[in-house]
């Protein structure tokens, strides 16, 4: 498959973080100070990134546990700007372990599933935060240990967390890698994850969720890789995107998410 297309929707859309990502996945182009550059001009004082990524808005939770995930993604885990980064959650994080949205950013209007204070909140950002920070190997911290606590024990009967899919999924990824998990909730987690990537339209949130088994401990031979990496590819734009359903400001982000786990599948060739 040409990703000619892709590459040039990014260069033509993207910011200049997005435009090196595009790189690192398609060409396997390095250059860490292009994107540490970008992130340093960006970050707050507190460590912390500002809310939706402009420039003098206050910090927060979930844009600065995303630009994590960049970090990872980019292997700039041992940088000035991933030691803010960490700081800045692990100061924020409650005493049970768990992460909130800050209440400074009600002033951006933000999404329903980033309100401050709500439950449902509450459960996926401490699940992706808790993800990514096994990601670099902090599960035996006690600050992780704690999050990890608060996750086992929000578990339902049903195998799921409170709220929407994605704290179940990222809970999934972060405890099964882990293996902290009792078998019978795993299965059940596992079962419910399954029928949702069966039920997912979006080829971004598609994406997210086979990162997330590869976390997990999945092998890349089981068939739901195959299945969902074609219906995925069958999503793509005549200009080399995806969409997302979050709306097309998101079309580039959507469209690096793709990217970063088709490489991660081995479904792409350097270009």
């Amino acid at each position: 498959m040409n990703f000619e297309n892709t590459l040039n929707f990014i260069r033509t859309y993207g910011n200049a973080l997005d435009r090196y990502r595009a790189l690192f996945i398609l060409a396997d182009y390095r250059n860490d100070v292009l994107p540490l550059t970008f992130l340093k001009a960006l970050q707050n004082d507190d460590g912390g990134f500002p809310y939706d990524m402009t420039e003098g808005n206050d910090s927060s939770v979930f844009t600065t546990s995303h630009v994590l995930g960049i970090l990872i993604e980019l292997r700039l885990e041992e940088t000035d700007v991933t030691d803010g980064v960490i700081d800045f959650l692990l100061n924020i994080q409650k005493k049970d372990g768990y992460w909130d949205e800050s209440p400074l950013i009600i002033k951006y209007n933000p999404p329903s599933w980033l309100i401050p204070g709500e439950t449902s909140t509450i459960t996926w950002l401490t699940a992706e935060i808790t993800r990514l920070f096994i990601l670099l190997g902090y599960q035996e911290t006690a600050e992780i240990k704690r999050a990890i606590e608060y996750l086992k024990t929000n578990i339902t009967e049903e195998g799921q967390l409170p709220g929407f899919r994605i704290a179940t999924v990222s809970a999934f990824a972060a405890l099964q890698g882990i293996d902290v998990l009792d078998e019978n909730v795993a299965k059940k987690m596992e079962n419910n994850i399954l029928s949702w990537i069966e039920e997912e339209t979006d080829p971004s949130f598609l994406a997210w969720y086979l990162e997330c088994l590869l976390q997990a401990g999945f092998s890349k031979e089981h068939p739901i890789f195959e299945s969902t990496i074609k219906r995925i590819l069958e999503k793509q734009r005549r200009d080399g995107s995806w969409f997302t359903m979050d709306g097309e400001r998101f079309s580039v982000a959507a469209t690096l998410n793709v990217l970063k786990v088709l490489r991660m599948l081995n479904c792409i060739e350097t270009i």
